[in-house]
């Protein structure tokens, strides 16, 4: 009965905050970064076949970023991020308290239970925190569970061994060594949780750490091997797939507004862009222009918005080189796909998606699979949408693009595209966006996207001379900014 009364309290704590953690998480990173999942979401394509799976054991932690990467493709939904990633917190929290009772229980059940009660929520709440930036994974949370998890195992499979002779001891730091580097397999780093519990444990014990010894002994010899099987540097290899990245608030949230316009853009949710851009204040900056005006021209209102903005960003003089981050590139790709010059958007979105975190990007690959499409370009889009129909997420998708059963929707917009693309017969060199757009209107001067984009570029750029020889050549837009220009 005392052991019961001494436990009531503390379960009863464990269950509260369980309860109002899990509320608590899920509706911050809902409220607050929900953009953040959602564009973790689309950078990464998981394929479930042979190939693609065979491609995780290339680096340590295979488990890990397997498993993450298996639920991460559930962020692309509107909740599914925020939810995943609080159930996936809470198992944390417990393997961190499940972990840390198991190493103090000789220390008392009372004193150990408190402890690791307070260790799991100090750990979870920092573990939380590293979610903040755009680019964090559950393959490094995964793979820190991992190892408690490992260690919960070893424990319990070990806990009939007494290390009284030597014998015992060399087989117990044998055992230990080698789940200790099973454990790095496995869940990379994972694998300095397992070894510091096992050491904690063996100072309570007051025995010498045989197993942590062994296994250090072990990983100084065999550790050029391993750096030179995974072509990585020592610590690199020690560490993956990484400890997770800690940036300012401000600076979060500053990329989550980012996000809103990227992602809502994707969707196309232009007028919400473009009133969200109209009552935002001040804050702005070239990248938020971006997708305001492309949501502008989206709507056919792009010369009457241009007023709107103090520093107007069309992304018409962005020039791709090895300093362009993947924004800017991905910027470029939705450009040159919005004006109709394919040839130019697929070597954006080919980029893009090597640029991307996984080099498997399902957003730019559906990019890609639709500038193929546009081109006529079968065999290519065949290519992209074989990989986007053996996902989970984007096989509905990859069916309603393929050429035999298009939906309406889908034949309608590759229609309109396929009629304004490029069909000037030149070898074009360099990203001129002036000369792209001139090919384009050549092509068809029904391309009133591309006249907008043309015109506006002219204005931003102070050239009146060029703006009327273009405006007299491709015009004129039945639009109030350029009746003034012309008057």
């Amino acid at each position: 009965m005392v052991k019961n009364k001494n436990k009531s309290p503390l379960k009863l704590a464990g269950v509260f905050l369980v309860l109002v953690g899990g509320i608590v998480c899920f509706l911050f990173f809902q409220i607050h970064f929900r953009y953040h999942f959602l564009f973790i979401g689309q950078n990464q394509l998981f394929i479930p076949d042979t190939v693609s799976l065979s491609a995780y054991f290339r680096h340590p932690a295979w488990l890990a970023c397997m498993a993450g990467e298996w639920a991460q493709q559930f962020y692309c939904y509107d909740y599914g991020g925020p939810a995943v990633l609080t159930v996936s917190l809470l198992i944390f929290g417990l393997l961190i308290a499940s972990a840390i009772h198991k190493a103090l229980e000789n220390a008392g059940a009372a004193i150990s239970g408190w402890v690791a009660l307070a260790a799991a929520v100090a750990v979870t709440a920092v573990e939380a925190r590293l979610f903040l930036y755009e680019n964090s994974t559950l393959a490094t949370l995964y793979a820190f569970g991992g190892g408690l998890l490992f260690w919960l195992a070893f424990r319990r499979l070990t806990a009939a061994i007494v290390c009284k002779t030597i014998s015992a001891h060399i087989f117990y730091a044998l055992m230990c060594a080698f789940s200790a580097f099973l454990c790095w397999w496995c869940f990379g780093y994972g694998a300095l949780a397992f070894l510091l519990l096992e050491l904690l444990t063996s100072i309570i014990l007051r025995r010498v750490p045989s197993g942590v010894l062994m296994t250090v002994l072990i990983a100084l010899c065999t550790g050029g091997m391993l750096c030179g099987h995974y072509r990585m540097e020592a610590a690199k290899v020690l560490l993956y797939p990484g400890l997770g990245k800690w940036v300012d608030a401000e600076k979060a949230r500053g990329v989550e507004a980012l996000l809103t316009y990227d992602i809502e853009y994707a969707r196309g949710n232009y007028r919400d862009i473009i009133n969200l851009y109209e009552h935002s204040g001040n804050a702005k900056i070239p990248e938020m222009s971006f997708y305001y005006s492309a949501s502008a021209a989206r709507l056919g209102i792009l010369p009457d918005k241009l007023l709107n903005m103090k520093k107007p960003f069309l992304g018409t003089f962005i020039h791709l080189d090895s300093k362009s981050n993947l924004f800017t590139i991905a910027m470029a790709g939705e450009l040159y796909y919005l004006i109709g010059d394919m040839t130019y958007a697929e070597r954006a979105f080919m980029h893009a998606n090597n640029f991307s975190p996984t080099k498997r990007c399902a957003r730019y690959i559906k990019r890609l699979a639709e500038t193929a499409l546009i081109s006529g370009d079968y065999d290519a889009a065949e290519k992209y949408l074989t990989l986007l129909r053996k996902s989970f997420i984007y096989r509905k998708w990859a069916d309603d693009h393929t050429p035999e059963c298009f939906s309406d929707d889908v034949r309608r917009e590759i229609e309109y595209k396929r009629a304004f693309q490029n069909k000037v017969h030149e070898v074009r060199i360099g990203d001129n966006c002036h000369t792209i757009l001139c090919g384009l209107l050549d092509s068809n001067k029904g391309n009133t996207i591309a006249l907008d984009y043309l015109l506006c570029t002219d204005i931003i750029a102070n050239q009146k001379g060029m703006f009327l020889r273009d405006y007299k050549k491709y015009g004129p837009r039945d639009a109030a900014l350029y009746k003034r220009i012309v008057k």
